[in-house]
Parts: C-alpha cells; sequence; structure tokens
C-alpha cells in the first residue's frame, strides 16, 4: 500500500519564520542587553562622576552648607539699627511708609512719638564691655525720640484695633512719666516663657546697676530717650549671668548721659 508524503505546509512556515528572523536581526541579545541606554543617565552620570573628577569626600565637602560654628559675629554690627516691621504689621507699611487713620497721625502729633526704629544709632559700650554684644548676641541702639514697641504698631492700624486707645493712653503717661524707656524685641524661635524670662533678668539687672550709678552722680537727672535691645538668640542670653548685661549697658547709658546739655 502506498504511504501518502507528509504535507510540506508546517515545515515550509517554520522555515520561513526562521529565516525572516534572521534577516531582520541586527544583534545578538547580548549585545542588544549592552547597548540599552540606562534609565536615569544624569543620575548615574553623577554618581560615577566625569572622566578625570575626584569623586572623593573633599569635592563633595565644597557644596555642604557651612557648619553650625560659624555663626555670625554680633559685635559687627552696623551703627544703625535696621527699621523692624514685625511681618504682623506688614500690611501697615506698604513701600516701607506707614499707613494710619487720622486719629493715628494725631496721636502721634500729640506725644510726638516715633516709630522708625532706623532712629537709633548703636550705644557705644566701654571699650571692655563690647563682648556683650557677642556674648548675649545682641544689638543695642539708643535715640533722644521716644520710639515706639514695633509690637504695639497696631494701635495704629487704619482700620482700627480695639486695644488702641487702652494702649494710646499707656504711652501718654509713659511719656509724661518715664524719662528713659527700655524695650526689647526678639527673634521668632523659642517659647514665651524662655522670652519672658530672659526680658525680665535683664531689664531687673540693667535697672538696678543704673540707679546704683545714678546714686554715685546726684548732679545728673536720668538720660532721656529710648534703648531699644535686640536679642538675636534668645537661649543663649538666658544662660549667661544677667549682671554682666545690666552693668555694662548702664555704663554706656551714664556716659551717654554726660553728654547732653539738658537738666
Amino acid at each position: 500500500m502506498p504511504i501518502a508524503p507528509a504535507p510540506l505546509g508546517p515545515r515550509l512556515l517554520s522555515r520561513s519564520l526562521a529565516s525572516l528572523r534572521c534577516a531582520y536581526s541586527t544583534s545578538t541579545a547580548s549585545t542588544t542587553t549592552q547597548s540599552r541606554e540606562p534609565r536615569f543617565p544624569k543620575q548615574n552620570a553623577s554618581r560615577r562622576g566625569a572622566p578625570g573628577e575626584s569623586t572623593s569626600n573633599q569635592r563633595w565637602s565644597t557644596q555642604r552648607p557651612p557648619r553650625a560654628g560659624n555663626k555670625p559675629d554680633y559685635s559687627k554690627s552696623p551703627g544703625a539699627m535696621r527699621k523692624y516691621i514685625p511681618q504682623t504689621a506688614f500690611p501697615m507699611f506698604p513701600g516701607g511708609r506707614l499707613v494710619t487713620n487720622p486719629a493715628g497721625w494725631e496721636f502721634l502729633q500729640e506725644t510726638n512719638l516715633e516709630y522708625d526704629t532706623s532712629k537709633c544709632k548703636r550705644l557705644t559700650l566701654k571699650r571692655d564691655d563690647t563682648h556683650i554684644y557677642k556674648t548675649f548676641a545682641c544689638n543695642i541702639s539708643f535715640s533722644d525720640q521716644y520710639i515706639i514697641h514695633p509690637f504695639h504698631f497696631y494701635m495704629l492700624q487704619p482700620w482700627g484695633h480695639p486695644l488702641a486707645e487702652n494702649w494710646k493712653n499707656k504711652y501718654r503717661e509713659k511719656v509724661r512719666d518715664q524719662r528713659l524707656w527700655l524695650h526689647f524685641f526678639t527673634t521668632p524661635g523659642p517659647s514665651q516663657v524662655v522670652r519672658g524670662v530672659a526680658k525680665r533678668r535683664l531689664t531687673r539687672e540693667f535697672w538696678a546697676a543704673l540707679e546704683e550709678l545714678e546714686r554715685e552722680n546726684p548732679g545728673l537727672s536720668r538720660l532721656k530717650g529710648t534703648l531699644l535691645v535686640e536679642l538675636k538668640d534668645l537661649r543663649k542670653a538666658a544662660a549667661v549671668p544677667a549682671a554682666q548685661f545690666g552693668q555694662a549697658v548702664a555704663a554706656a547709658v551714664m556716659e551717654e548721659r554726660k553728654k547732653k546739655n539738658y537738666d
């Protein structure tokens, strides 16, 4: 019995597919894997570094921020105090100029108060006391004028404030009864407890030292004006004995008073 030959269709189809695969293939599997682009070329290049470029820690050290020990030297502050405006009072100072209502301008003219802290000049301490600026991380300035505390600007808001009249009356009393004003203001950061403790200690020691010097100089009246103290590091100011601050600043105030000719 004759045997029928097997059909050639499947065999020819497999051969044709193999030939097509060989014809359109331009590289082997190994070469294709090697020529594949990295998924993140820039990131990989930065890790590897450019040819001839050092990848040691010394190269990266120039890109790091300065160390914490490189703190600013507060003893080299400018002669005039900067114009300090609290963030909450920014809407009142468009372009740096105060905007208030007619009652606010009338109050300023009545009391002759100043609101610009840049009118203060740096208080000159004795040569042996100049370390106070750095020890307490502070700037100390003085003005012959009476200056409103920066955090009391809200009483001059053009849209009004419920405590405006109360604070205006307090300032009228200060103008009448107090010759020397002492204002502290601080940068945000520590808690309210730390701020209160630091300011109370410095205030108490300053007035105590000033009264002692006034008893030693009975012929001189108290200096007239405003003393502004900007504390840049409250924790540092609170950790140092406040008597150093009080004695140094009181001595500088007394020297400033001796330069004046009023009674």
